[in-house]
């Protein structure tokens, strides 16, 4: 309040601390060292390979890194993809193929497959990278990186109440991808073709006990499926037992598409068991068909979410108590013991994407269910290693037209990095940011 003490008190302080920092501000000059203007892509899907067009199309080299022999990432092969266009309502051809052929023609976008990064070193506009290729190791210079590592399936044999493990008739959205992007239809247990699929949605997702959140493409992916089975094998019914159909914007319009194709069954409802080998029987719990009903089925797919492929964030964290205590440790005899597991944990193999030679560790900080740690609204593709930014599946769950606009968005966001280091400006939005804020209250708040 006015005119109390404390305010007084504060004024002061927050004056001479003012003053201190104009005494010893410095003029602004840019870094003496050259800024390199090339970009790095680390993962060649939906979302790298949209960053890498993106950059180049910006006027920056790009070298595009993959750990597959192929790019395309978890949508390679796909043969249909939800409709992305008017009216929406069915499905349309994959747009990958063009994609990798825009990639792969571009003479600024440099590609190495099956290769990965062997270490990172320097600061924004300046990092030294080795990549390992199947040729041997690279070496270069680049100003910014984009992580899209993308995200893989939720382990389904954590699953065994839906049956997953007990009969090899119950198998994951993924799974019943491959067969479909080979133009099959089959149970696994004898190769017959199903005549009712049933969908059990959110299969581990927005559950206390597996994966809390929602993994976002599910529901998109379900009904692409149910479109697919219903064009390329007519006469197979499909059913969905849902807890919630989330189908955002004009994916709606492809849901009501999908509803309408003879043979499609929608129901909310809890799944309490699934039993059987051959033929299945899918219990139900409080759903629109009643209290207790059981729906027979001879194939059942579990609609599973998806985790980042991002680094190890238990072993990270260990690192960084580890060397708390290698600090802290009121012994010598513990400060060695706390330092043994520094040297074990510093390069926990098969966890690492960028094998950063920074203090703080060998990747990403990465928050407790393993996306990279950003500001979902405000900050979008941040990370805490300034110059590195998070796109796509890797970021936060999102469907693949969603991963296609979050490359673009992280490559400008690279662009916006070089610039900045090159006028020898902070990285926004970072200290030092010298635009002037335009506060939308309604949405930050």
């Amino acid at each position: 309040p006015p005119n109390d003490e404390d305010t007084q008190m504060l004024a002061e302080d927050l004056l001479q601390m003012g003053m201190a920092k104009v005494i010893r501000a410095n003029p602004v000059v840019p870094v003496s060292e050259p800024v390199e203007s090339g970009v790095l892509v680390v993962g060649g899907g939906v979302a790298g390979l949209e960053a890498a067009r993106g950059a180049s199309g910006l006027g920056h080299d790009v070298v595009l890194v993959e750990k597959e022999d192929e790019l395309g990432g978890r949508t390679r092969g796909l043969r249909y993809q939800t409709p992305g266009r008017p009216p929406y309502d069915s499905l349309v051809p994959s747009t990958l193929p063009g994609l990798v052929s825009a990639v792969q023609d571009d003479p600024r976008i440099k590609v190495l497959t099956g290769s990965k990064v062997k270490a990172t070193r320097g600061q924004p506009g300046q990092f030294s990278v080795e990549v390992e290729t199947p040729s041997g190791v690279e070496s270069f210079k680049t100003g910014a990186i984009v992580q899209a590592t993308g995200a893989r399936p939720y382990d389904a044999t954590k699953l065994g109440h839906l049956g997953y493990g007990s009969s090899s008739n119950v198998i994951t959205s993924y799974e019943l991808e491959a067969m479909l992007s080979r133009g099959e239809l089959g149970r696994p247990s004898d190769g017959q073709k199903p005549k009712r699929v049933i969908f059990i949605q959110c299969a581990g997702s927005r559950d206390k006990e597996h994966l809390p959140y929602c993994s976002s493409e599910c529901c998109g992916v379900t009904l692409r499926q149910m479109a697919v089975i219903h064009k390329d094998h007519p006469g197979v019914e499909t059913a969905t037992v849902y807890k919630d159909m989330r189908t955002g914007g004009q994916l709606e319009r492809f849901y009501q598409a999908v509803q309408t194709q003879p043979g499609s069954l929608f129901t909310r409802g809890e799944v309490s068991a699934v039993e059987g080998n051959g033929n299945l029987k899918v219990h139900l719990k409080e759903s629109l068909l009643g209290d207790d009903v059981t729906l027979d089925a001879d194939l059942v797919v579990l609609a599973v979410g998806m985790v980042p492929n991002s680094a190890d964030g238990e072993a990270i964290r260990a690192l960084h108590d580890a060397r708390r205590r290698v600090e802290k440790g009121e012994s010598e005899t513990q400060k060695q013991d706390a330092q043994k597991l520094v040297d074990e944990l510093q390069h926990h193999e098969g966890t690492e994407i960028h094998n950063l030679e920074y203090r703080q560790g060998p990747d990403l900080p990465v928050l407790r269910y393993g996306f990279p740690d950003s500001h979902f609204i405000c900050f979008p593709y941040e990370t805490r290693r300034t110059g590195i930014y998070a796109a796509g599946t890797l970021r936060a769950p999102m469907d693949g037209g969603q991963a296609a606009e979050d490359g673009w968005g992280a490559a400008m966001k690279a662009a916006q990095c070089i610039e900045e280091a090159r006028h020898g400006e902070a990285v926004h939005p970072r200290s030092g940011d010298i635009n002037v804020p335009d506060f939308f209250l309604q949405r930050c708040t």
